[in-house]
């Protein structure tokens, strides 16, 4: 996912260069637009997880099994447009052109509704575990990972709206004609994402918590065989 945004502004430069050449526009748009959806996969599995992890599936407003497979599918959907829609323009046809920007502005919607679900989805599993407070000894602080969740889906849904207004606006639009709107509001949200998910990775948080359930379940044995 770093990897494709990388790629995907090195695509940018060369098609700054060279604007008569079909692959290095194709290679931006299709990696820097497709590697969000990618990034949201992720953050979809990391709600699940830390839900199961942290014996918390009652407190889910849609059942970790259902919440993984549902979001992982709508994400399939989304990179396929992006793909699709990154594609057709090398055509040169104005009919596939016109197509495509459909295309892309349709996934990008579906997108931000998707994101929309999933951030009420993960502020009421928060909401509901901070106030059963299931696991009060983890030595990781959970909330920092809900809170990280929540901001990193806020900034994905901006990029998102940002990207569907310079779509629906089309060529000569104000979005499009001004590049710092792609740096601003697409380039530094997903760097700062994929920072956040760095320092504070939730695998310390899964390994904590299931550590924890296993020594509550070790007493909670203990206590039945009074051994």
């Amino acid at each position: 996912r770093p990897s494709g945004e990388a790629f995907g502004y090195y695509g940018r430069c060369r098609s700054s260069d060279t604007p008569d050449v079909a692959g290095p526009f194709i290679l931006q748009n299709l990696l820097i637009l497709a590697s969000a959806p990618f990034i949201a996969a992720t953050m979809y599995l990391t709600l699940g997880r830390i839900i199961v992890a942290m014996n918390a599936r009652r407190h889910a407003l849609i059942s970790p099994r259902w919440l993984t497979k549902i979001y992982i599918l709508i994400d399939i959907g989304c990179v396929a447009t992006q793909v699709i829609g990154s594609v057709l323009p090398a055509s040169g046809e104005e009919s596939a052109i016109e197509l495509s920007k459909k295309i892309l502005l349709g996934g990008l919607i579906t997108q931000v509704a998707a994101l929309a679900l999933f951030a009420l989805t993960c502020w009421h599993a928060h909401r509901r575990i901070k106030s059963g407070q299931p696991l009060p000894d983890l030595t990781i602080s959970w909330q920092n990972h809900f809170r990280t969740l929540e901001v990193a889906t806020l900034l994905l849904v901006v990029r998102s709206v940002v990207r569907s207004v310079e779509y629906l606006q089309g060529e000569g639009g104000f979005v499009v004609s001004h590049e710092v709107f792609i740096y601003v509001f697409d380039a530094l949200p997903m760097f700062l994402i994929m920072v956040a998910f760095a320092v504070l990775h939730p695998a310390r948080l899964i390994k904590d918590a299931r550590q924890l359930m296993g020594d509550w379940e070790g007493h909670a044995m203990l206590d039945r065989t009074g051994k």
